[in-house]
């Protein structure tokens, strides 16, 4: 087993979390392609790193992207040109991230008769703003795809316990979590400088890198700038669709020189720029199980780069907090809450240094170096499987 094909339905540009897999797999001597989802901006063919990149196009693309019906349109013709792709691939394993991809990636290992690895980034059935007509059509599909594919992954022990006990996985899914790779972490000026064009200076920068979309608390964030002294500042690093109003409320709480909005950033570069700040943000509202049970890209990216963590107290993430004091949690409901976690980390010199030196301790643990060996485990358990086949 040599081959690999993933799929994926969005454009991988910004998802670190399947170019690192990608990677790890093709280092460990396996041919990678990767089918994702264009966006008529990106090449349909290209190679990343050694890895082939192919992109699906569909021409019902720009059909009212809000519209059920018409998104239930272009996922029949992504379904159509994925599985017509998955076929002509010839591929040992195919490698879904998420459900929507797994139908075809399912079939197509059917067709084959190859292995199929569902990688489950999320609870996708229970994501805030999901319609209930739609989040039951799809989790009768997980329901019933979950115990016939080969092996499960899966980001966290929470969230691999509610697919193991309540959608029906055979087998306890493989945690594989998004960690980033070890590294001594060093202070950048990124933050800094884009602060200093604006005329802002020596100033305690707190970091939310991430969508600005909603469910993220981020509202609730930028209230807690009233409680907090003028010495600390707000950088909302990322887009979405809440930019316009999460603007509109800092200048009428009047923080709109406190509370500042950056671009995103690529992530090959992205913690160049986390470096930069004094305390990162993890935070969601408790609107679903997905939000409640999460552990984000953005709590890896922070403990990168060794800075304190100001967090939402859910489970997984004050499982972490316990293990490694690297920052504080708050009630993400509560402004006033988000404020003490932040004054918290931010206000005794040698707490803060403690956290950060904490930070790298955790990273021992928590790095990708040690993600990636359980991947790689999991292909070579595979090919063992493939290999006892053979004799029989």
């Amino acid at each position: 087993m040599n081959k690999v094909c993933m799929f994926v339905l969005h454009d991988i540009t910004y998802d670190s979390r399947v170019k690192r897999e990608a990677k790890a797999l093709s280092q460990a001597g396996y041919k990678v392609k990767i089918l994702d989802f264009g966006d008529g901006q990106t090449p349909q063919h290209e190679g990343l790193n050694g890895i082939e990149v192919s992109r699906i196009r569909i021409l019902s693309k720009d059909l009212l992207p809000k519209n059920t019906f018409f998104r239930g349109v272009k996922y029949l013709e992504y379904l159509w040109s994925a599985c017509r792709q998955a076929a002509r691939e010839k591929a040992d394993v195919y490698h879904a991230h998420d459900l929507y991809p797994l139908v075809p990636a399912f079939l197509g290992a059917k067709l084959r008769g190859a292995k199929v690895i569902y990688d489950a980034h999320e609870l996708w059935t229970e994501q805030a703003g999901m319609s209930r007509s739609v989040a039951r059509v799809w989790r009768k599909i997980e329901r019933f795809l979950l115990p016939r594919v080969d092996v499960v992954l899966t980001v966290n022990e929470a969230i691999a316990e509610v697919l193991h006990v309540e959608y029906g996985a055979k087998e306890k899914p493989i945690v594989v979590m998004n960690c980033q790779t070890y590294a001594n972490p060093e202070r950048t000026l990124k933050l800094g400088e884009f602060l200093k064009d604006k005329g802002i200076q020596n100033k305690r920068i707190v970091l939310y890198q991430g969508g600005l979309k909603p469910g993220r608390g981020l509202s609730q964030l930028v209230r807690a700038f009233e409680f907090l002294e003028d010495g600390i500042v707000l950088v909302l690093m990322g887009d979405g669709t809440l930019k316009q109003e999460l603007s509109m409320l800092a200048r009428q709480l009047g923080l709109d020189n406190r509370v500042w909005f950056h671009p995103r950033v690529l992530p090959d570069v992205l913690l160049t720029y986390t470096a930069s700040a004094d305390l990162g943000v993890v935070i969601y509202e408790n609107t679903c199980r997905n939000n409640y049970l999460c552990l984000p890209n953005k709590l890896f990216e922070y403990l990168a780069v060794g800075i304190p963590i100001a967090m939402c107290d859910f489970p997984e993430l004050k499982k972490l907090l316990r293990k490694y004091e690297v920052g504080r949690e708050f009630d993400p409901s509560s402004p006033k809450s988000i404020a003490d976690a932040i004054r918290y980390c931010l206000a005794d010199p040698a707490r803060y240094e403690r956290m950060r030196v904490n930070t790298q301790r955790a990273m021992l643990e928590y790095n990708w170096e040690n993600e990636a060996a359980k991947l790689i485990e999991v292909y070579r358990s595979l090919d063992r499987q493939g290999r006892q086949l053979e004799k029989y």
